[in-house]
This record gives structure tokens, C-alpha cells and sequence, in this order.
């Protein structure tokens, strides 16, 4: 998938939307909010790669996945596992994943490497987020950066 819209390559942005990616190649693009994935709802990823995905609007976060609560939250959550994130970059927070109000967010065997956050005071190279818990397996990160000391995750 590749795509260079003002908004995310697949948006669903509809409350208690299940988005589930697999064996997936999702690389180049480039939005003002979002870049890759935006979603209000469950997201699940397996076995996919994510790469030079960005958000460059003052306020972006996520250049890969942007995944925020319902109303209400129920059951949504971020699952990610046995994937690959790298080279994407966001502007304010999350240089590959951003997650806000879901009450569990896990990744598990997963490689992090080379995202970055941008704009200055920017948060989470790899991960950032607002009001969820994360729970990291087996993952490796590397060489993501942020603006601030928190360079590879922020939660």
C-alpha cells in the first residue's frame, strides 16, 4: 500500500471499527494528520511491515498507526505482533504508533527501529501515547528519536 493524501492510507474513523492487517507491506505514506493507518477502534497487526510512513501536521502523531478510543471504549484494543516498523516519522508524538484512551495496547515480538518524532517537545520516537496501558514482548528498539529524553517510547 502506498498512498500521499491529507489523510491516512485507511482511515475508519467511525466508532468500534476492527481493523485487522496481516502479512502486509504497508510503506511511503504521507498524510497531514495521519500517515499510514487511522482508526477509532480495535486494531491487530501480524506479521507486517510498516516503513517511511509520515504525518507532518503540527499536531501528527502516529505516522504508521493512529489508533484512538471509541465512545464508549468497550472492548478496543491495539494488538501488534511479529512485525516491523521503521523510517516513519510524525511530527508531535508516536514516530510509528500513537495510541489514545484504549485500555491495552500490546506488542510482542516486534523490531522499532529508526522512527522518529520531529517538532520540538515531541514524545515517543517508536511509541507514544495518552491514558492506555502497554504491555512489550520479545520487541526490540532501536535508534528511534524524539526532540525530548524520551526518545523511544512514551506512555
Amino acid at each position: 500500500m502506498s498512498n500521499t493524501t491529507d489523510a491516512a492510507a485507511i482511515s475508519a474513523p467511525s466508532g468500534n471499527t476492527s481493523l485487522y492487517i496481516t502479512n502486509s507491506h504497508v510503506t511511503g505514506n504521507h498524510g497531514a494528520a495521519y500517515g499510514a493507518i487511522a482508526v477509532e477502534g480495535t486494531v491487530s497487526v501480524s506479521d507486517s511491515h510498516f516503513a517511511d510512513n509520515m504525518s507532518s501536521g503540527t499536531s501528527s502523531m502516529g505516522a504508521a498507526i493512529n489508533a484512538q478510543a471509541p465512545s464508549p471504549v468497550g472492548e478496543a484494543k491495539v494488538a501488534i505482533s511479529g512485525s516491523e516498523f521503521s523510517g516513519n516519522q510524525a511530527e508531535l508524538a508516536g514516530g510509528a504508533i500513537y495510541v489514545s484512551g484504549m485500555p491495552t495496547k500490546i506488542v510482542s515480538a516486534s523490531s522499532l527501529h529508526d522512527n522518529e518524532v520531529v517538532g520540538t517537545g515531541g514524545t515517543g520516537g517508536a511509541v507514544a501515547g495518552s491514558n492506555s496501558a502497554v504491555q512489550v514482548l520479545d520487541s526490540t528498539f532501536t535508534s528511534n528519536t524524539a526532540d525530548t529524553e524520551i526518545g523511544r517510547a512514551h506512555v
